[in-house]
């Protein structure tokens, strides 16, 4: 599969290569060209770092939305693991379709992965959707697992908040508030026998119903993954 170069990540444009399509297709590329996927804190920290770059650059970075090499490994009992960089270091197979979708199967032993665990419990409080506020997002147990570092979230949430005031959508801000949300897993997509493997994706930061993040992703939907040399 060919990159889309419609993206602008860098001036050096060999260094951050995008692909768009299935991530069934557009991962084996990836890993064939032993690039490394980026993660969510790359994400943030490119976003960040190019705010105030030419425009193509700063576009391309902040008005798309990217799957990362974060996962949520799901486990057939409902419990999970937040695992940072899987996608670049566990073994998984693609799994049979369900419902005319499909999803990475994990084939690491789900005890011997390091990871954030959360319980059946955690699962349905955190992954609802449910509209945060900017401390809300700050203190949230998902985001800053996947910022890795606190000053990096606070300022990133900052940014997104200024961004949708600057922008005078404060009917969004003030009533919704729906900015950065974790969006829910989806029941239909699970059985009893799999460790499924949900990659984490991120949203735009200008489009307030659409800054947060989500692990509905699918094998065969069409995303934008990034590869590093």
């Amino acid at each position: 599969m060919a990159p889309d170069y419609d993206l602008y990540l860098t001036n050096e444009k060999f260094s951050y290569k995008p692909f768009t399509g299935p991530l069934e297709e557009t991962l084996p590329v990836l890993k064939a060209e032993k690039r490394t996927i980026l993660s969510i804190q790359d994400i943030l920290k490119k976003r960040l770092e190019h705010k105030l770059s030419d425009q193509q650059i700063t576009s391309s970075w902040s008005d798309n939305c990217f799957v990362t090499s974060d996962v949520l490994i799901r486990a057939p009992y409902g419990d999970a693991k937040l695992v940072l960089d899987a996608l670049n270091v566990l073994d998984f197979k693609y799994g049979d379709q369900t419902l005319g979708l499909r999803n990475l199967i994990c084939e690491t032993p789900y005890d011997s992965i390091e990871g954030v665990p959360f319980t059946k419990d955690d699962v349905k409080r955190y992954f609802n959707a449910n509209p945060l506020s900017k401390n809300e997002v700050k203190s949230n147990p998902i985001w800053k697992v996947l910022a890795r570092d606190q000053g990096l979230l606070d300022e990133y949430v900052d940014h997104v908040y200024k961004k949708v005031i600057d922008l005078n959508d404060l009917d969004n801000l003030i009533e919704g508030e729906n900015m950065l949300s974790v969006y829910g897993l989806d029941d239909r997509f699970f059985n009893n026998s799999t460790f499924v493997v949900l990659p984490w994706l991120i949203g735009q930061d200008t489009d307030t119903y659409k800054t947060g993040i989500s692990v509905n992703i699918h094998l065969n939907e069409e995303h934008t993954i990034i590869g590093r040399l």
